[in-house]
């Protein structure tokens, strides 16, 4: 493999003309967000636009659960007392300030700007009001995320310790309130990244090297209060099938009886289309005639409303969500190599790395408008996929890529200690955490295991139980290096490339990294003292930035163009490395790590890629049949 950071010696040999291509609104770098009493953002890093606007009272204020929505929830982001102590002490006795959440003690937005090593753990404390609960009513209190142990007390009782980075934890806590008071809420995290055994991506423990982050320590998702009854719909697990135009909804309930049914509506534009009642914790199916089909280009969403029932009629819990209806499976195309079909057709997948990370929030986005703008920007610059590279995302930028037509392959997060059955028993447990977070999201095409031989064992194993448990989308056992022979896709990585593997029987050839073409932005790099293009950066706007720009223009559609022959010989999709500039040493995004810069006028990124993708519809004859079982 050929790394492409070398082609900046390069780029200042060429020189066509491009002006700078700033982000609309776009602060410049170290502008500083000023905000009442005891928080303000910490020194360290680079501050987004977004970051900038970020204000207490209003952090993260959007509905946390879109695939499961009822009407009553308190947010507790905000505030709250932090500590960092040694791992091995208790609860402090002194707070040492105040900490912005959801932003980790790392971020730059959380006001802390720390690092925590895997020698200590952050302490958290807030104290809020519980809503006055009526007729058996039960209060959850729900994390949406927080780095990687972390163990929860309220009023001085321990709650159970929760594992896991990535996927989302609640507690019955009704049990623990105290009436007339306000409650206490202690915790504290522990995360000993990549010198642990758990799954953490791209962290690294010290100064992040070649690709990798800081590490992420503590709360990085929204906290929050709901309100339920005695009996209520823990969750739902929603399957379409576009063969045979039906979805299975399935409610799972808490404390079910024999007394109570569930009743499940598909709704199109506010109107009831088919109706269905149930058992709980059963699939309930319903028949929707010439469904609308999901698409980037078509992203149709129905509605869904759940009700608990009791027999006497009276409803006892309701909960909406969504769904779509669209089917994702390799096989042979027209001209006889695998290919990949959406609803029935063939699909080119063309988009870039995306790592969701940012200079001021880490893996927490500083806003929802933040979050949308990197998934918009990526439809905007003609893309119509993503890979989710190493972390799994809040629920709500799912949620975004349902709505705005962004298909999504979807890392597994790495886990570095692979050797022991410890290690590796907690990496499937949390694998099966993110498959049953994510089930739901049509946005979701693709599962990737591992990445680059980073953590890989049981490859095969792993992969077919995947496959068997869910059947609906593809599976991507290796992207790049350790293959093993079996999946829907064969997965190379080449840079700068492009290239493939060459065209098999069965599985589709893929390129799941490549391109990677640096063009650092002065004042746009996240620490000038970290990055490799520290020195002689041109500042923004000069005639050395604009030439910068002007030739990592040429080389990207160089490198795009370059797939057209390698899609006539079967190549079924390509990701560009990567959408933003990393923190550490890679500026070898389509703009740059704070979202203020594109390398190149949208519209120019987007031609070329529209032009890739056209050039893909020459092969979407109808397919030429079914493929081995062997990868189904």
């Amino acid at each position: 493999m050929r790394y492409a950071d070398g082609w900046f010696l390069l780029l200042l040999a060429l020189g066509l003309p491009l002006s700078p291509v700033a982000v609309p609104g776009a602060a410049a770098s170290g502008a500083v967000a000023t905000a009442p009493g005891p928080w303000a953002p910490a020194a360290t890093g680079t501050l987004s636009r977004w970051g900038a606007e970020v204000r207490l009272g209003h952090v993260w204020t959007h509905y946390p659960r879109p695939q499961m929505r009822r009407k009553e929830w308190q947010n507790l982001n905000g505030l709250w007392q932090y500590a960092i102590e040694p791992k091995a002490h208790g609860q402090p006795a002194h707070w040492q300030g105040h900490i912005l959440v959801p932003f980790v003690a790392q971020a730059k937005l959380s006001g802390v700007g720390r690092s925590v090593s895997p020698r200590q753990r952050l302490w958290y404390r807030v104290t809020f009001r519980s809503p006055v609960l009526k007729g058996g009513e039960q209060l959850l209190l729900h994390f949406g995320g927080a780095m990687y142990r972390t163990h929860v007390y309220l009023n001085g009782q321990s709650l159970k310790p929760h594992d896991g980075s990535f996927a989302d934890f609640s507690y019955n806590i009704t049990g623990d309130v105290v009436a007339d008071t306000r409650q206490t809420l202690v915790v504290s995290c522990w995360n000993p990244a990549n010198k642990g055994p758990e799954p953490c991506g791209k962290q690294q423990v010290g100064k992040p090297g070649f690709t990798m982050h800081l590490v992420s320590t503590g709360i990085w998702q929204t906290v929050w209060l709901e309100t339920v009854p005695q009996v209520y719909i823990k969750a739902l697990r929603i399957t379409p099938s576009v063969r045979t135009q039906q979805v299975s909804v399935t409610p799972l309930v808490r404390r079910p009886h024999s007394h109570i049914a569930v009743r499940v509506a598909v709704l199109r534009a506010g109107q009831v289309i088919a109706e269905a009642s149930g058992t709980p914790d059963r699939p309930v199916l319903l028949t929707l005639l010439q469904p609308q089909l999901w698409s980037p280009n078509h992203p149709f969403l129905y509605t869904l409303k759940v009700e608990l029932v009791e027999k006497a009629g009276v409803v006892m819990d309701t909960v909406t969500s969504y769904f779509a209806m669209r089917s994702i499976r390799v096989q042979k195309g027209a001209d006889g190599h695998p290919r990949i079909f959406l609803n029935g057709k063939p699909c080119f997948l063309l988009g870039p790395l995306e790592e969701g990370y940012w200079p001021d929030g880490a893996y927490t986005p500083p806003s929802n408008a933040a979050m949308k703008f990197d998934i918009q920007a990526m439809r905007s610059l003609g893309f119509n996929m993503c890979r989710k590279h190493e972390i799994v995302a809040p629920q709500r930028w799912y949620y975004l890529c349902d709505r705005l037509g962004l298909m999504v392959w979807q890392d597994m997060p790495a886990a570095f200690d692979d050797k022991t059955a410890a290690s590796q028993a907690e990496f499937k447990r949390e694998l099966t955490l993110m498959l049953r977070q994510l089930h739901n999201h049509p946005c979701v095409v693709m599962w990737t295991l591992f990445n680059e031989g980073w953590g890989q064992h049981d490859t095969n194993t792993l992969a077919r139980w995947i496959k068997r448990r869910d059947p609906s989308r593809l599976i991507d056992p290796a992207s790049g290096w350790t293959d093993h022979g079996y999946g829907d896709v064969k997965d190379a990585h080449i840079y700068s490339g492009p290239g493939m593997w060459p065209a098999m029987a069965d599985r589709a050839s893929v390129l799941g990294e490549s391109g990677r073409f640096a063009c650092p932005i002065g004042g746009h790099i996240w620490r000038a003292s970290w990055a490799v293009f520290q020195h002689n950066v041109p500042a923004r706007g000069t005639a050395a930035s604009n030439k910068l720009r002007a030739a990592w223009f040429v080389l990207y559609k160089k490198w795009a163009l370059a797939l057209m022959p390698l899609i006539r010989r079967g190549l079924a999709a390509a990701v560009y490395t990567r959408f933003a500039d990393q923190i550490s040493d890679h500026c070898t995004g389509l703009i740059t790590c704070d979202r203020g810069v594109f390398k190149a006028r949208e519209a120019s990124i987007a031609g070329v890629n529209r032009e890739v993708l056209r050039y893909a519809q020459g092969f979407a004859s109808p397919g030429a049949g079914e493929l081995s079982q062997r990868n189904r």
